[in-house]
């Protein structure tokens, strides 16, 4: 019978040690995950960060083709009036002739 009961204290002293071993095994593998979510927020906000300033960058360039687009139309505008005011007599003469001999 104190063969059995030893057999048995033994049986229980491994289970415990198991149990031990499993919760540290547990508590390592809370800490690594702990780690690694902390490791993906930060690599979240630093993409975040990334694509606030790259969005920032690309709106700075579009507003300044826009501004070279804006002063390219301005010039041609003013080209096209300064030939109007030159030539628009004559291309209405002949807009009028080219309509009126298709009639």
């Amino acid at each position: 019978m104190e063969k059995i009961l030893k057999i048995a204290l033994d049986a229980e002293q491994k289970a415990q040690n198991i149990i031990a071993q499993a919760k540290i095994e547990k508590a390592r593998c809370d800490e690594s995950i702990a780690r690694a979510d902390k490791i993906h927020d930060e690599y979240i906000e630093k993409a975040k960060d990334a694509v606030l300033r790259f969005e920032e960058q690309e709106r700075q360039k579009a507003q300044k083709l826009c501004k070279a687009c804006d002063k390219e139309l301005e010039k041609s505008m003013k080209r096209l009036e300064s030939l109007y005011e030159t030539n628009g007599g004559q291309w209405v003469d002949k807009m009028y002739r080219q309509i009126t001999e298709k009639l």
